[in-house]
């Protein structure tokens, strides 16, 4: 029996090197792409296709098949570079390229859309009615900021300085309360844990709830903070929001005792953390709260285990390699050098 064939149209973004070559990269999945010569490129590129959505599984095909009315949308976005000292700051608009897919028409006949900005391999919605420029300037700007704030290669101070000049300019919620202490004298601002954590949501991105301590982050809050962002990814946000229900505090346990093994002052004097199933299960059941998750864990951690080995380091100067044993209260201690009961 012949196996049926298909004509798939899908779109190729090329992008011209200043050595004359080019990149071709495929609009559905942009880390998929080819270089060369343009002509040779866009040939490559065909070729791959024709192979690789040979193989590959009906969904992952039909994302390639991108829907009639997807086009190419380039904008000038003047990016604010406030990491930089002014006189070096970028005054000049970067051109963005996007993707603008647009989805089925509502009961209105019009066609809400999925904006792919190439540069940044990032994502978002915006609605038929909203100004396409002005939604594609705001979440490039606002998504250069969060990068910068989580920067992998920037720790504090620097991070920290860099948020409190943005909290200077900062003309929203509740930081933006300002009193005089006296008349005429400066306005003084006062900020509150919860005022920072809020700030810090808005510069960041990150939700609040992963911020504040006194504030709802339970699997059903993040789960439905996933599905606001995520459409049609149900499922897929329960089980991320699973993330931090009760069964898996265990899991996080494990993690922490294990970072907590390879600390210098443990494995500059061998000491062999052990844990025990049951003090695992008592360290999840202390370090669990029903409203911030897994969170106080850590803390737990360094006041039941670390400290009282800690105690015994300072105290003898001798007591290195060997097996310290973490064990709950009811059974009895492993064979170990020194045992960590967990009550």
């Amino acid at each position: 029996m012949p196996v049926p064939k298909i004509d798939l149209v899908t779109l190729g973004l090329v992008r011209d090197l200043g050595s004359g070559d080019s990149i071709v990269a495929l609009a559905a999945q942009p880390s998929l792409a080819s270089f060369g010569e343009e002509e040779n490129a866009l040939l490559e590129a065909k070729m791959f296709l024709m192979e690789y959505l040979a193989k590959a599984e009906p969904e992952t095909a039909l994302r390639f098949a991108l829907p009639e009315g997807t086009t190419l949308h380039t904008l000038d976005v003047l990016v604010p570079r406030t990491d930089l000292p002014r006189r070096w700051n970028v005054d000049t608009p970067i051109r963005v390229s996007c993707l603008v897919i647009p989805t089925v028409p509502n009961t209105k006949g019009q066609r809400d859309r999925w904006v792919m900005v190439v540069p940044l391999g990032h994502t978002f919605f915006a609605t038929a009615i909203e100004d396409l420029d002005e939604e594609i300037t705001t979440e490039v700007k606002r998504l250069v900021r969060h990068l910068g704030a989580l920067e992998r290669g920037m720790a504090f101070p620097g991070k920290a300085l860099r948020f409190l000049d943005w909290l200077a300019t900062d003309v929203h919620g509740a930081l933006d309360r300002a009193a005089s202490t006296a008349e005429g004298s400066e306005p003084v601002r006062t900020f509150f844990p919860r005022d920072v954590s809020a700030a810090y949501a808005r510069y960041s991105g990150i939700p609040l709830t992963l911020l504040s301590d006194d504030i709802s982050a339970s699997a059903e809050d993040l789960a439905g903070l996933l599905k606001a962002r995520v459409i049609g990814q149900d499922e897929a946000c329960n089980a991320c929001g699973r993330v931090l229900a009760p069964a898996d505090v265990e899991r996080i346990v494990g993690l922490e005792l294990a970072a907590t093994a390879k600390r210098t002052g443990f494995v500059r004097r061998n000491l062999r953390l052990y844990a025990t199933p049951a003090a695992q299960s008592r360290l999840a059941e202390l370090g669990y709260h029903p409203t911030r998750g897994a969170r106080p864990l850590r803390r737990l951690i360094e006041e039941r285990v670390v400290t009282p080995i800690a105690a015994r380091i300072a105290g003898d100067p001798r007591f290195r390699d060997t097996r310290v044993a973490v064990y709950a209260s009811g059974e009895e201690q492993p064979a170990a050098g020194f045992g960590v009961r967990i009550d």
